[in-house]
């Protein structure tokens, strides 16, 4: 969950163009953009202080260095995201966190081996051609296997822009990963894991061992089934943990939030 708390520098729209001159970065002036719209839909930007949502949240790393929509230089490193309506810049505190589908490492490069599981098909995650085999077998492993509810997926694949993964792959090291590692052991806000119980990019046994200061119901929770996207896979059980994830942090139930223990299944 994502609440605002007034003017700041945590909100950044990221389809600005590229270049240099940047502006420093400062809390004003506060900019508050005019409407505009993005394939029919007409966004209008304005002050939210009572702003409070639950979102998903990616990583923008092949925008790096490119200028921001108030422009400053954008470093995917930090802890930036970017907002349709939200005035420039808006500080937003984040209530609760659930991660699916990417361990939390400690160190980089020497964790990352212990976090995933090297014999899955999680080398494709960084190549920027596939061959038809390899588009098949990363869509099957990355998403879902192929049905009737994923065809769309695996057949997009092939059009997207391979140089995204190699960025991604080539950058992850910028990532402060201590320092996420440290919050997580601290127990700071609210926190979940839900993973597919047979995500093939996962070492399973590895994230269940790591030291969660404070993490929802003791202990990774596994969506049997899920794979690698478990909120695809098994929509229902994935919504179900979610949600309930959320009712207990907004309630704020010590029960529901301990220090780590081994893994659980949803």
């Amino acid at each position: 969950m994502l609440r605002a708390a007034g003017a700041g520098l945590a909100m950044l729209a990221l389809s600005a163009c590229a270049g240099g001159q940047y502006r420093p970065v400062a809390d004003t002036p506060v900019r508050i953009g005019k409407p505009y719209a993005v394939r029919g839909t007409t966004y209008v930007p304005a002050a939210a202080p009572a702003y409070d949502a639950v979102g998903y949240a990616s990583w923008y790393g092949s925008e790096s260095g490119n200028r921001t929509a108030n422009g400053e230089k954008f470093r995917p490193g930090w802890i930036t995201a970017a907002h349709t309506t939200l005035p420039l810049p808006t500080y937003v505190e984040v209530t609760a966190l659930a991660i699916a589908g990417t361990p939390p490492l400690a160190v980089v490069p020497e964790d990352f081996g212990n976090g995933y599981n090297p014999d899955s098909h999680l080398v494709l995650a960084g190549k920027q051609y596939f061959s038809r085999q390899e588009a098949r077998d990363y869509g099957n492993s990355a998403t879902a296997p192929i049905s009737a509810d994923s065809a769309f997926m695996h057949r997009n694949l092939p059009r997207t822009d391979g140089r995204a993964r190699v960025y991604m792959m080539t950058k992850i090291s910028i990532i402060d990963w201590p320092r996420q590692m440290r919050m997580l052991a601290e127990g700071r806000i609210p926190f979940a894991i839900l993973n597919g119980s047979d995500d093939p990019f996962l070492n399973h046994g590895y994230i269940a061992r790591l030291n969660y200061g404070s993490i929802w119901r003791g202990a990774p929770q596994d969506i049997m089934g899920g794979r690698h996207a478990p909120f695809f896979n098994k929509p229902d059980a994935f919504d179900l943990a979610f949600y309930a994830f959320l009712r207990d942090a907004e309630s704020g139930s010590d029960a529901a939030f301990r220090p780590s223990r081994m893994a659980a299944t949803a």
